[in-house]
């Protein structure tokens, strides 16, 4: 059990999706390099944006003294709150089959998502 408010584990699961998504993006950007910058940029927000929405989504449902909340597009993880005098308890719990589908759609969609861009990129400076 650990001692966190509802609108802790918000900001904590919102900072860590930021900082996920972020780090993927760059590598990504880093490995694949799109010569256009017009098109790096959309691939870089677009990037950002999905690992964001899959890894941050969060669903909040809040009672007198009990929370609950599920966090990921596909509902990796739960976390249940419990408040105790005047501090809330939080205990998780982990989907290991939806965690394993949140990071396979994350994958697949960010490397089919390069692949467009990389080759909507291509047929555009080849216009030039």
């Amino acid at each position: 059990m650990l001692e966190l408010s509802p609108s802790q584990v918000s900001f904590i699961v919102m900072g860590l999706a930021a900082i996920l998504a972020i780090l993927i993006t760059y590598s990504v950007s880093k490995k694949f390099k799109i010569p256009n910058p017009n098109f790096s940029l959309a691939r870089a927000t677009s990037t950002f944006f999905i690992i964001w929405l899959l890894w941050g989504d969060m669903v909040k449902t809040l009672e007198a003294n009990t929370a609950s909340e599920t966090v990921g597009l596909f509902k990796y993880l739960t976390i249940n709150h419990t408040k105790q005098d005047s501090s809330w308890l939080a205990q998780l719990s982990w989907d290991g089959m939806a965690l394993g589908i949140t990071v396979a759609v994350t994958v697949i969609g960010t490397a089919l998502l390069s692949f467009v861009i990389t080759r909507l990129g291509d047929i555009s400076d080849r216009r030039r």
